[in-house]
C-alpha cells in the first residue's frame, strides 16, 4: 500500500477523469487514509487528497466512528 506522510496510511484510491466544458479530459486521483481517533474533537478523523483538479491540500473528515469519518460533510 502506498504512504504519503499527510495521510499516513492509505486504505483507498481511485483514479477519475475530469471533463471541461471544452471536452478535454484530463486525470484526477482520489486518495482515502485510514481514519482513526482524533486528538482534536471527539471521535474520528479520516484524511483524504484529491489531485488533478483544485487544491491538492491533504483535508480531513470527521464522524463519530471511523465509517462515519469516511464520509467528509462537504459530501453531505
Amino acid at each position: 500500500m502506498m504512504q504519503f506522510e499527510s495521510i499516513r496510511e492509505i486504505i483507498a484510491s481511485r483514479m477519475l477523469h475530469f471533463v471541461d466544458d471544452q471536452g478535454h479530459e484530463r486525470p484526477v486521483r482520489v486518495f482515502i487514509g485510514k481514519p482513526a481517533p482524533s486528538a482534536e474533537v471527539r471521535g474520528y478523523e479520516c484524511p483524504f487528497q484529491i489531485i488533478g483538479t483544485g487544491s491538492q491540500e491533504t483535508r480531513v473528515g470527521f464522524g463519530h466512528d471511523s465509517v462515519q469519518a469516511l464520509k467528509p460533510r462537504w459530501f453531505w
